[in-house]
Parts: C-alpha cells; sequence; structure tokens
C-alpha cells in the first residue's frame, strides 16, 4: 500500500499502521514472541517456532553428544 499526501508525517503515520496491521495477523514464536515473517515455521509440542528461534535454542552440534 503506498501512501502520498501533502503531510509527510501523516503518510508515514498511515505507513506504520498498515505495517503493524499486517504484523498483527502473523503467528508470533512462542519462544521470542516477535511475529513469524518466514514462509515456515515449525510447530512443537502445539506450539510454533521462528525458523530463528529453533536453530538459536534447539540446535545441538552431534559431536558434542558422542563418546
Amino acid at each position: 500500500m503506498f501512501y502520498r499526501t501533502d503531510d509527510p508525517v501523516a503518510d508515514f503515520m498511515a505507513y506504520e499502521a498498515e505495517k503493524q496491521r499486517q504484523l498483527d495477523r502473523l503467528p508470533k514464536c512462542c519462544e521470542c514472541d516477535e511475529p513469524i515473517q518466514t514462509d515456515a515455521c515449525y510447530e512443537i509440542n502445539g506450539e510454533l517456532i521462528c525458523p530463528e528461534c529453533l536453530v538459536e535454542n534447539h540446535r545441538k552440534r552431534t559431536e558434542d553428544y558422542t563418546e
């Protein structure tokens, strides 16, 4: 959506409000509580997790579990 009036501040505010409305429609990650803006997310135990949190919080190195 493109906003253009004679008031740049009003245009900016309208643009930001529209961006926020779009973000509010997205599911939120259960770990970081941010809107998930990627094409895919992960569902674990009924909770949605964004790819960033999945890697940051759950990815483990296999060599850490070998003897």
